[in-house]
């Protein structure tokens, strides 16, 4: 049985169900260029800037200054300085004692009610598809570089749970579900052929087949969410590693049961 992401197992799908994505350029180009390149149509200036900073405070875990804010944007320090008191004052951002601002309460908040909401919605899909396939099904969706458990549905004849609590983070590179995200973003270059190369293949059969967790104690096979479910995420059958994962039928099984998800959240 493959321990790692496995390439050499002939294509039976592909990512056509995850819908449209954002080209490689696109996803390379900073949300402040984006934002001023004029294809975000009739927009609300202001807003956008406020939103574009609050992308950037995300991406920052050492947070921002004003001037480094002001840069990032491309405005003067004394917008920036603006911005950054409205989103204090609704709780989006927080100053830190340094003078840096970082992602505030109000936006863990809104992330917390929306993620419950996809894993409540997903919830009855997950359960028939563990109870009928016999395998722990597992949501997962991204923050940063690691990939987050929505919710994890055990089997309900399962000789024994995994056991993998919610909120449990993996690198994106090191679990099947996290490289099904990293499928579905159509970048050309993944800082790696061998990562790249897993990438295309999960790309031209619709699936990964890997490692379920940076330890290999698990195997599973993942595929992304459409991009219609309006939130980057991916859903994976999963076994323990010393019980046999019979690859081609699961892999079509994942597919549709993405598919159901995306349509429940679309």
């Amino acid at each position: 049985m493959a321990h790692s992401a496995d390439t050499t197992q002939p294509g039976h799908g592909s990512l056509s169900h995850i819908g449209s994505q954002r080209t490689s350029e696109e996803n390379s180009e900073p949300p402040a260029q984006r934002a001023a390149s004029g294809r975000t149509g009739e927009i609300a200036q202001t807003l956008d800037r406020g939103l574009v900073l609050l992308q950037l405070l995300a991406t920052e875990p050492a947070g921002l200054s004003p001037t480094e804010s002001a840069q990032r944007l491309g405005v003067h320090r004394t917008i920036a300085a603006r911005l950054l008191t409205t989103l204090v004052h609704r709780g989006f951002v927080s100053r830190r004692r340094d003078g840096r601002y970082v992602v505030g309460p109000t936006v863990v908040n809104l992330s917390h009610h929306v993620f419950n909401a996809v894993a409540g919605t997903a919830a009855p899909l997950l359960r028939e598809s563990a109870d009928r396939l016999g395998v722990t099904t597992v949501l997962m969706t991204s923050d940063g570089d690691h990939a987050v458990v929505l919710a994890c549905v055990e089997p309900n004849r399962a000789p024994a749970a995994l056991g993998i609590p919610r909120g449990t983070r993996y690198p994106l590179r090191s679990c099947a579900g996290g490289l099904a995200i990293l499928a579905a973003r159509n970048q050309t270059s993944l800082g790696g052929n061998d990562l790249t190369m897993v990438v295309r293949a999960a790309r031209a059969r619709g699936y990964v087949l890997g490692a379920g967790d940076p330890a290999n104690t698990t195997t599973s096979v993942a595929s992304p969410l459409g991009a219609q479910a309006g939130v980057e995420a991916s859903v994976a059958l999963t076994v323990r590693t010393d019980r046999a994962m019979p690859e081609h039928p699961l892999g079509s099984h994942v597919i549709d049961l993405a598919n159901r998800i995306t349509r429940a959240l679309s």
